[in-house]
Formats: structure tokens, C-alpha cells, sequence
């Protein structure tokens, strides 16, 4: 991975509008939390096409309390993704498992007060720092063309062509993301290291830390 420039090499070839999504094997949430910052989630589905995981990006979330000057309480963001996930699992189809970040544990809470559970995000992998963990897996799936992204996720669109590498620590010889509009490929992240993992695309030698 280049400690430079953008972090993920995408193309056209990343995106699919909506009517080509097909009908996936299972499907996915997962979520970066924020108050004031931006609430960040995404629906995704998982395909087996030709004994290959393709992963879709179907839909996503955004509501920045910063932003819109209204924060939302964890009570008021649980409704909101009761009724957004409903709406999605009516489209597309139920969903499988749910994760989220470690630092959301109050939501987390709130979520688990209305009869959803979800599972406490994977973000730390063996060999790589908490802040690229799983950017090597997602950029192999982007490479392979299996990583494809809706166009109606304007919000990860915006963040995947502004994601890069931290100049300053680079001249250091550190690979670290600026932690600037990052919160969509954090949540990509947790999607990644929690539910894919990299035993799938044969490297082993890596092996989750932490989590649950």
C-alpha cells in the first residue's frame, strides 16, 4: 500500500447503479458511530458468483449532528435505523448480523432496548494499526472488482476519492489515513475485518486481535 495520495484505487468499474444489484446470499450492516459527527452506516449484500465473494454496497445512512446543527440522541438514531433497515430488508432481504464500532456502546445499548443486537466491531488485525486495519482487504476486493459500490451512496463516493494517506506521518515513514470525512470507510472497515475477513481471499497469516 502507497503512503501517499489516495488510499483506495478505484475506478468506474466500483460502482453499479441500483437495478444491477442482484439478489444476494446474505446480507450485512455495519456502522461508524458519531454524535456530532457524522452517524455513518451501510447495507450490504455478499454473492457468491463463480465461487468468489462479491460484496455490494446497496444503501447507506448519513446524518452529521455537526452538519445539520441537530444532533440526534442514541434513542433517536435507534428508531431512525429500526425504520431504516426494515425498509431495506423489505427491498432486498433480512439482514444476517449487525456491527458496529467499539466506541458505540451506549447506541449499542439503546439498539439492544428495542430487540437489536449487534456485534461489537473487529478493529484491530495482527500486523496492521487500528487505523488501516482492514484497508489491505478492502483494497483487494476493490482491486479484484469485487467490491462494488451503489451510486445512490453518495456519502461513500464523496469519502472514497477524498481518503488518503497522512503526508506528515508518511515523511516519518508511518502509514496513517488523515481522520478527516473517514466515518463511510470506517464503516466499510468493520464491514470487512468482522464479516469477510481475510481467510477468504488466502492470507491467512493474518489473524484477528480483540473483539468479541
Amino acid at each position: 500500500v502507497a503512503a501517499e495520495g489516495l488510499i483506495y484505487q478505484v475506478s468506474e468499474k466500483n460502482f453499479i447503479n441500483k437495478e444491477k444489484i442482484p439478489v444476494c446470499d446474505e446480507y450485512y450492516i455495519a456502522g461508524d458511530y458519531g454524535i456530532y459527527n457524522p452517524m455513518a452506516w451501510g447495507y450490504y449484500g455478499v454473492k457468491v458468483i463463480r465461487g468468489k465473494e462479491y460484496i455490494y454496497k446497496i444503501a447507506e445512512y448519513h446524518h452529521s449532528g455537526r452538519e445539520t446543527q441537530r444532533p440526534k440522541s442514541d434513542e433517536e438514531y435507534a428508531d431512525d435505523f429500526i425504520k431504516w433497515k426494515e425498509q431495506l430488508e423489505s427491498e432486498y432481504g433480512k439482514v444476517k448480523n449487525i456491527t458496529f464500532d467499539p466506541s458505540a456502546a451506549s447506541f449499542i445499548i439503546a439498539l439492544k432496548s428495542k430487540g437489536i443486537y449487534v456485534k461489537r466491531a473487529r478493529n484491530a488485525v495482527k500486523g496492521e494499526k487500528d487505523d488501516i486495519a482492514g484497508i489491505p482487504l478492502v483494497q483487494s476486493y476493490i482491486s479484484s472488482e469485487r467490491y462494488l459500490i451503489c451510486n445512490e451512496c453518495i456519502y461513500t463516493k464523496k469519502e472514497i476519492y477524498s481518503y488518503i494517506w497522512d503526508e506528515k506521518k508518511a515523511e516519518r515513514g508511518e502509514e496513517e489515513p488523515v481522520k478527516e470525512n473517514d466515518h463511510h470507510m470506517d464503516a466499510d472497515r468493520y464491514m470487512f475485518n468482522t464479516f469477510i475477513g481475510y481467510r477468504k481471499i488466502g492470507l491467512e497469516n493474518y489473524r484477528y486481535i480483540g473483539g468479541s
